[in-house]
């Protein structure tokens, strides 16, 4: 039998948040799955690619057009390239968010139990070294208001000598020059190229302080101790959604949004 077929449309953080469920498929049939995904999850496929015994290989869906954004992608289903299924049975399984089963449970306990699957709370990633001294990680997507003010918030509440490394994407890098945020010195701005690349921005942290977000995420599953901010939420069912990200198992603390 050939390995499964897993779908994911996204998002990234989605996707990341899915990876438990994946793993419990690769023990379930002894080998790595092979993912089908979307352009919106590029950025993820190398740091997954990286954990052993999880994905053998990627196809990326370049013709999927979403529906909806929330909660997750939608559709759910990515057609399955007849390659793939060519020369023998494969299994397929398509772990995305579905609409009309918004989560009861964390978003990894949701993914998972859409086909039954078990999974243990937990760092999930492959482990960061910590430092013990202090240092620490930050990242938010800063082209947002809300997140960006979050941000200059959680940076004040750091600069008491504690050495920051605040990361991000090329356009945030630009834009924390912009907002001039390097000009502390014990701010040190690094630009990150995928999520591989931030993991290997964690490596040696003491903790994360952050927006909820992919790289939060990454810091959460690699075992930091985390800090997240939640965006804003219109209404408390909302908010209670959001909440549902924070993975059961992992040190995460987390403070709303005031903004």
């Amino acid at each position: 039998m050939k390995p499964p077929a897993v779908t994911f449309p996204g998002k990234i953080g989605d996707l990341l948040l899915a990876a438990p469920a994946i793993r419990s498929l690769a023990k379930l049939y002894r080998c790595p799955v092979h993912l089908v995904t979307t352009p919106f999850c590029s950025p993820a496929i190398s740091l997954l690619m990286e954990e052993p015994g999880l994905i053998e290989s990627v196809t990326i869906y370049d013709r999927y057009q979403p529906t909806a954004m929330e909660p997750g992608l939608q559709p759910v289903a990515i057609p399955i390239p007849t390659d793939l299924l060519a020369g023998g049975h494969r299994d397929v399984f398509h772990l995305g968010l579905r609409r009309h089963a918004l989560p009861h449970e964390r978003l990894p306990e949701t993914i998972a139990s859409s086909y039954g699957l078990t999974i243990r709370p937990g760092p999930w990633l492959r482990p960061v070294r910590v430092d013990q001294m202090g240092h620490r990680v930050m990242h938010a997507p800063v082209g947002e208001p809300w997140a960006a003010a979050a941000l200059r918030e959680l940076l004040n509440q750091s600069l008491s000598g504690c050495p920051v490394t605040l990361i991000g994407t090329a356009s945030e890098y630009s834009i924390y020059q912009s907002m001039k945020l390097d000009r502390h010195k014990s701010v040190t701005l690094r630009e990150t190229s995928d999520l591989l690349d931030v993991w290997k921005a964690l490596d040696g942290a003491h903790s994360f302080w952050g927006v909820a977000s992919a790289p939060a995420v990454i810091a959460a599953a690699s075992g930091l101790i985390c800090r997240w901010v939640l965006r804003p939420a219109p209404t408390l069912e909302a908010r209670a959604i959001i909440e549902r990200c924070v993975p059961r198992g992992c040190d995460v603390s987390v403070v709303h949004c005031r903004v």
